[in-house]
């Protein structure tokens, strides 16, 4: 530490790390019922199989349960090889998605994230390359935009919502509807805050073929008349909407 007080910049960076990972370890041990993003994020092909381990590790703290310090050392244990994404891009992930709005064509600058990162410029670089790669941002002109595999990831740690579960509402309400007139009166007037509905609507346009869709002026809309094809495939999202955002998260060609 400097004599100013002030922390020196690696070490802030570590202090940044560790405190992502602690957040994402509680979260395991915590979020019921475990979320597609969780489950993507520590590489694991269905919830269900992310389940089965945290019960095992919880039979194996029975006698430290009260331990909130020896149940996270051993969470970080069993899940940190598994982290699917860099500690780096996590606490990136992190802090986009606080000071998101999740508004059509947002970009969060460069210089924003920066500043609470405080990564080396190298790793800043890599960091840039990789949620580009992973198909979670859109990064340009020194700015990016946040893609539907970021917010499905990260909303469910970082912003206490889940975009897939809502997409799953959201769906079968849809569904429901008798016609286009009705569906496009409920997509464009839902019980949902724009915060949490955006990111639902961009999982569901992908999990549905992009029967809904944002047009040009980012409002949503029905694509025509729903066929029968259209409501199974609204149906299918309603109850099979996790196990599909997970292929879709692994799916980098969509």
């Amino acid at each position: 530490m400097s004599s100013a007080g002030h922390i020196d910049p690696q070490k802030l960076a570590d202090l940044r790390k560790r405190e992502v990972y602690r957040l994402i370890f509680e979260g395991a041990g915590q979020i019921a019922p475990v979320t597609a993003g969780l489950a993507a994020l520590l590489r694991f092909t269905h919830p269900s199989e992310l389940q089965k381990a945290l019960d095992v590790q919880r039979l194996a703290l029975v006698d430290t349960a009260a331990d909130h310090e020896a149940r996270l050392v051993a969470l970080e244990k069993l899940f940190a090889p598994r982290l699917a994404i860099s500690s780096g891009a996590l606490i990136v992930g992190r802090d986009a998605c606080l000071r998101s709005s999740a508004a059509f064509s947002e970009y969060i600058t460069y210089t924003d994230l920066e500043a609470f990162t405080a990564l080396p410029k190298r790793e800043w670089e890599e960091v840039l390359a990789e949620l580009k790669q992973q198909k979670l941002a859109r990064p340009e002109n020194g700015r990016m935009m946040l893609l539907w595999r970021f917010f499905c990831l990260f909303d469910p740690l970082f912003n206490g919502t889940d975009p897939v579960g809502d997409a799953a509402m959201l769906a079968g309400r849809l569904a429901d509807c008798a016609d286009i007139d009705s569906a496009s009166a409920f997509v464009a007037a839902p019980n949902l805050a724009p915060r949490r509905f955006n990111p639902a609507m961009m999982f569901l346009s992908k999990a549905s073929g992009e029967r809904v869709k944002r047009t040009i002026n980012g409002e949503w809309r029905c694509l025509g008349e729903l066929s029968g094809d259209d409501r199974y495939r609204l149906r299918n999202v309603q109850s099979n909407s996790t196990q599909i955002a997970l292929d879709l998260m692994r799916d980098l060609s969509r």
